[in-house]
């Protein structure tokens, strides 16, 4: 296993075990959709570390996604599938 002392970016990480308490005060500080997002994107084949650095990119990622899905679903409020529906041709 890789010495996590040779990982200079890895600033105050802590590998993640059994101990549930780093998870619940990033649940309480996030959200559970980032909690979800952020276990979703881990490899599970290595040591699952957490960071402060790492939660706050999933955070900003979760805002992007949901954002623009908010922007999206918002530009359908006034569409009528028989008014605006295009004809598919084969």
């Amino acid at each position: 296993m890789a010495d996590p002392k040779k990982f200079p970016n890895q600033n105050k990480a802590r590998a993640f075990t059994k101990n549930r308490r780093p998870l619940k005060r990033t649940w309480k500080k996030y959200g559970a959709d980032v909690v979800r997002l952020w276990v979703a994107s881990q490899d599970y084949r290595n040591d699952i570390v957490v960071s402060d650095e790492r939660i706050n990119k999933v955070s900003e990622t979760y805002r992007g996604l949901r954002n623009t899905l908010r922007y999206q679903l918002s530009n359908l409020f006034d569409f009528d599938p028989v008014h605006h529906m295009v004809e598919f041709v084969t």
